[in-house]
């Protein structure tokens, strides 16, 4: 555990030794080589016979709690010395703070520990972009709340395959996508003919226009379906259901 330079000693005819002692200096030991999720204060300066202390650093646990390790001879070389001690074993905390909270986020965050991470996402019927929450040292999650919202199906695009005056022009018979809707006429805008609901599912600017001698029925549907006078033909009432 140390070195210096020998000296040699003289027996002499008195029956004593006579020489000087050499100057022996404690070996360094060198640094505590890497160990995951530990803190030390085992640093370069630490000499044969040195000790310093070894732990978990923040956000991990040991059983074994602070540790010595002891700067001594290897078992290998006698004359060769290397800091020695327990691995502390440290084994991530799990996160218990920030969790994410809210009735429209579905997650996996129990149990999730130190360094690890989990998804935040909407619930069903609910839409936005999944956010990665990462538990960090002081047992807290860190992350961003997906923004979500109600789930809104797109718009049916509704074909008008036919459309017919019926009881006298009173009424319109209109076929969509093979579904015959029965239309009062009673006003010369859309809004009044047309039921919201089916408005929705016309697509984009969906247009109804109806001159006062009914004589014209008008309709641009979002995929520019247009219906002219000519392709309108009065029929009787009742002559559709």
């Amino acid at each position: 555990g140390y070195e210096g330079t020998a000296e040699i000693w003289e027996c002499r005819s008195s029956g004593s030794f006579f020489g000087t002692l050499p100057t022996c200096t404690p070996l360094p030991c060198g640094s505590l080589s890497s160990i995951s999720n530990v803190e030390t204060d085992c640093n370069a300066g630490l000499v044969y016979g040195d000790s310093c202390s070894v732990w978990c650093e923040e956000g991990y646990r040991s059983e074994s709690g602070l540790l010595t390790w002891d700067c001594t001879n290897t078992q290998s070389d006698q004359w060769a010395v290397a800091l020695s001690g327990d691995d502390p074993g440290c084994t991530p905390k799990e996160c218990i703070y920030n969790r994410p909270v809210g009735s429209l986020f579905d997650h996996l965050c129990g149990g999730v520990a130190v360094g690890e991470t989990c998804t935040v996402s909407c619930i069903g019927g609910y839409v936005g972009e999944p956010e990665v929450f990462t538990c960090e040292a002081t047992q807290a999650f860190a992350g961003t709340l997906p923004s979500c919202s109600a789930y809104v199906p797109p718009a049916e695009i509704l074909t008008l395959d036919q459309a017919e005056f019926a009881d006298e022009c009173q009424k319109i018979v209109m076929t969509f996508s093979g579904r015959v809707l029965v239309l009062e006429i009673d006003d010369t805008t859309c809004e009044s003919v047309l039921h919201p609901d089916m408005l929705a599912k016309l697509g984009a600017g969906p247009q109804c226009r109806w001159y006062a001698n009914r004589t014209e029925f008008h309709v641009v549907l979002g995929v520019g379906a247009t219906l002219l006078p000519q392709d309108v033909a009065q029929t009787k009432a009742g002559l559709r259901k």
